[in-house]
């Protein structure tokens, strides 16, 4: 039992170190105190349930968000507000400064949806290009509008393939009438 005692309070030490590294780069206060899970609060006290409050949360690689939550999976809450420092949280949502995530989606507000899919009103896909209303696939390519243009180009193709085999047609036919 009392070996069993001594590997907890050493987990407890480990979790402390890695509180302290976050503070040394300035994104933790050190007079925060941290849980048994490793995660900060704002009052530097740690409740019960292992949990810390809703101002200011830590997710497990250390880093901090400003004004939105991050869960243990490192999607973003409800609020869809991204970090301060600008780093992509591991569901590739975007951050405040418009990066882009690994999809290669960023909106324009740097807010994210609860879906993780960003808003209609400034897109862009892989390449860099903004498309205003265009949505973007994982192919980066942009739809919308630019369906109706390839129909038409299929129909200008279509038209100019009509044309030549009408104009093939006509010129066998006069040949036939020469022969």
């Amino acid at each position: 039992m009392q070996e069993v005692c001594e590997v907890y309070e050493v987990s407890k030490i480990q979790e402390v170190s890695k509180a302290r590294k976050v503070s040394e780069i300035g994104d933790v206060s050190e007079a925060r105190e941290i849980n048994e899970s490793g995660e900060v609060n704002e009052s530097g006290e740690v409740n019960e349930s292992g949990e810390v409050n809703e101002s200011d949360k830590v997710n497990r690689s250390g880093k901090v968000n400003r004004l939105g939550e991050v869960n243990e999976s490192g999607e973003v809450n409800e609020s869809g507000e991204v970090n301060k420092s600008g780093e992509i949280n591991r569901s590739g949502k975007v951050n405040e400064s418009g990066e882009i995530n690994e999809s290669g989606e960023v909106n324009k507000s740097g807010e994210v949806n609860e879906s993780g899919k960003i808003n209609e009103s400034d897109k862009i896909n892989e390449l860099g290009e903004v498309y205003e209303l265009g949505e973007v696939i994982e192919s980066g390519e942009v739809y919308e509008l630019d369906e109706q243009t390839s129909n038409e180009e299929q129909t200008s193709n279509e038209e100019q393939i009509s044309n030549e085999e009408q104009t093939s047609n006509e010129e066998q036919t006069s040949d036939e009438e020469q022969e």
